[in-house]
């Protein structure tokens, strides 16, 4: 049993489409942007409470220019991977000004910033 376990892992984490820094800036800036989302329901979810409505807006402007700084680094990244050519989407929401949203596309109003 062992050993057809180590048989079926073997092959796990060798192949590389990205190198790990390029996965680990669009892991990161997955989770900030998921976090982002969320931060208007916790906002919300503390009305009539000042003091912690303020404490999540002012979490969500650093998270928010955090998201800016990391798709700007994996912009860099990208370029230097030949990924703009090949990504084409990528390459566009790299370019997208700040204050412009893009979302998912879900519709159904669960559309999420991307």
């Amino acid at each position: 049993m062992v050993a057809q376990q180590s048989q079926e892992y073997a092959s796990i984490g060798k192949t590389h489409p990205v190198p790990n820094h390029v996965h680990d800036l669009v892991h990161e800036l997955s989770k900030r942007l998921d976090a982002v989302w969320r931060y208007d329901q916790y906002i919300d979810n503390s009305q009539g409470m000042q003091e912690l409505q303020d404490c999540w807006r002012q979490i969500k402007q650093q998270d928010e220019q955090v998201v800016q700084k990391l798709k700007n680094l994996l912009g860099r990244e990208l370029q230097k991977q030949g990924g703009q050519a090949q990504g084409g989407r990528m390459g566009q929401m790299m370019d997208q000004p700040q204050g412009a949203a893009q979302t998912t596309g879900q519709g159904m109003g669960q559309d999420r910033p991307i």
